[in-house]
């Protein structure tokens, strides 16, 4: 299979980029490895912070990263496109760069946030700001998906501070999460891409007491890898169905 292009979508301070900083640090299996110079300097330097207890500062603009996903059976190339918003300059459709990146997409990520006090990206979904961030997934689906669909993972990011941990955190925990503090945005994922499926991750895995913005440097990060590794096996299924029409089983899929 040829590299992927995989968005991964949410408001500024959801923990995209530390979600894949702590993938390439070493938690949760550590599938991922960085492919060039400037993705292994970037990574190395926002997994330094994570190991010294340090939270990840805000990506402010597009970030292209690329990367090897190591599984059982071989070792794929992956891009990841992690765009940010609010902004003119970044919001979904406006830069012929960005629009790129939305129209050659493999699959979806979606992370939403613990709707938490702690949780700064949690004011992105305010009552009075729902609207804004339903049509900015609206723009998302619309320029994506194709015909025969993409795969659409979401996630509940942080799912520590929805008191979540490694062993509670499956797929029907994070749906229930979601479908009670998200109802309209999950319904309007499920319009668009009925097959979506529901994660829920923690990059940090817990954080001190008190200091709900910072990463425990003991903590151990959950869930991280199979929503990247499921929106894999999509796409590759979808690519087999445009050239063959039948893919074959995949191991994540069997899953």
């Amino acid at each position: 299979m040829s590299a992927a292009t995989l968005l991964v979508f949410g408001p500024t301070g959801v923990g995209k980029t530390t979600f894949l900083a702590a993938l390439a640090r070493g938690g949760d299996r550590a599938p991922l490895e960085p492919l060039d110079a400037e993705t292994a300097r970037f990574l190395a330097e926002e997994a330094g912070r994570l190991a010294r207890g340090r939270p990840v500062p805000a990506t402010l603009h597009t970030r292209r990263l690329a990367l090897g996903l190591r599984t059982a059976r071989e070792r794929r190339r992956v891009r990841f496109s992690v765009p940010d918003y609010p902004g003119g300059d970044v919001a979904p459709g406006t830069r012929s760069d960005v629009r790129a990146d939305y129209e050659c997409a493999a699959g979806v990520l979606v992370l939403l946030p613990p709707m938490s006090a702690s949780v700064r990206a949690a004011d992105a979904y305010a009552e009075d700001a729902r609207a804004a961030r339903a049509q900015e997934l609206v723009s998302v689906f619309e320029r994506t998906l194709p015909p025969g669909g993409l795969p659409v993972a979401v996630a509940l990011s942080m799912a520590d501070r929805a008191g979540l941990d490694a062993a509670s955190a499956t797929p029907e925990a994070a749906r229930a999460y979601l479908e009670t503090h998200h109802r309209g945005l999950v319904e309007l994922v499920l319009r668009y891409a009925p097959d979506a499926r529901f994660f829920a991750l923690s990059a940090y895995g817990s954080t001190p007491a008190g200091r709900p913005q910072e990463p425990d440097p003991s903590g151990r990060p959950f869930g991280l890898a199979p929503p990247v590794e499921w929106l894999l096996a999509g796409a590759e299924a979808a690519a087999w169905r445009q050239v063959e029409g039948t893919p074959p089983e995949s191991d994540a899929r069997r899953r």
